[in-house]
């Protein structure tokens, strides 16, 4: 009688292992979720050091006068005077056409 299989208990064993390894899965799904929420808040927290001095960079060359190139005497204006006088040319050949 000793050799025979009892399904219940075998049924039962396999229940409780399916429950555990879902836990076990649930558990380190919310552990990762946390973890990632945790590294996507301080990446983008602060902008990297590189990136900040690269946009300030860019800013100053936006608003200041330089000599690109002394030779062929192109030099580089600030921005709201290049866009001011594309307009002031663009009203004027508008004019003209008339």
């Amino acid at each position: 009688m000793d050799s025979e299989v009892k399904v219940w208990q075998l049924s039962l064993i396999g229940l409780l292992a399916t429950a555990a390894v879902v836990m076990v899965v649930l558990l380190l799904q919310v552990l990762y979720l946390r973890s990632a929420e945790r590294l996507a808040e301080r990446d983008f927290a602060q902008p990297p050091a590189e990136l900040s001095r690269l946009t300030a960079n860019q800013q100053a060359q936006l608003i200041e006068y330089r000599i690109l190139d002394p030779e062929k005497k192109i030099v580089a204006i600030p921005i709201d005077l290049a866009e001011q006088l594309v307009l002031r040319d663009l009203y004027r050949s508008e004019g003209t056409d008339e």
